[in-house]
C-alpha cells in the first residue's frame, strides 16, 4: 500500500476521531493508506439482531465509514450516492470483525470503491460496493 502525505492522515485521523458516530459504535482505524482503509469494530450485545449475530446496519455502517475513509485518504471529500451489500454469513456477540476497503476507480466527479467485512478467524462475512460524488479536495489548511 502507498503511503498517503502526513498532513493529510493527521487530518484524517483528527476528523475521526471527533466522529461521534464512530464512537459509539467504536470503530478502529487499523490501517490507512492511498486509497485504501482498514477499519475494525467489536461486536458488542447492542449491535446484534433477533437472532444474536451481528446487526445488517452495524456491518452497513462499517463498511460505510471504511469506504469513505479510503475515498478521504485520496484527499477527495465525498458524498456516498448509494451502495449496495451482499450479506454472506454472520457473527457473534464478541468477535471483532473488519471492514477492508480499497477504491477501484477515481475519476473527476464519481469514486467507486469495493468493501469486505471479514470476522475475527478471517471469514468473508459481507461485501459491498458503494459509488461517491467528488464534493472537493482536502488541502493542509483544513488540519
Amino acid at each position: 500500500m502507498k503511503e498517503m502525505p502526513a498532513w493529510l492522515k493527521m487530518h484524517l485521523l483528527d476528523m475521526y476521531e471527533r466522529s461521534s458516530y464512530a464512537k459509539y459504535l467504536q470503530m478502529e482505524i487499523l490501517d490507512l493508506c492511498e486509497g485504501e482503509a482498514v477499519i475494525s469494530m467489536f461486536v458488542r450485545h447492542e449491535l446484534t439482531n433477533l437472532h444474536q449475530i451481528i446487526h445488517g446496519g452495524a456491518v452497513g455502517s462499517l463498511l460505510d465509514m471504511a469506504m469513505n475513509l479510503a475515498c478521504y485518504s485520496l484527499g477527495r471529500q465525498v458524498l456516498i450516492l448509494g451502495f449496495n451489500t451482499n450479506f454472506l454469513s454472520g457473527t457473534r456477540e464478541g468477535d471483532t470483525v473488519r471492514a477492508v476497503a480499497k477504491v477501484l476507480h477515481s475519476g473527476r466527479s464519481t469514486m467507486v470503491v469495493e468493501g469486505r467485512i471479514l470476522d475475527g478467524r478471517g471469514k468473508l462475512l459481507a461485501k459491498g460496493r458503494g459509488t461517491f460524488l467528488a464534493t472537493g479536495q482536502f488541502t493542509q489548511e483544513d488540519k
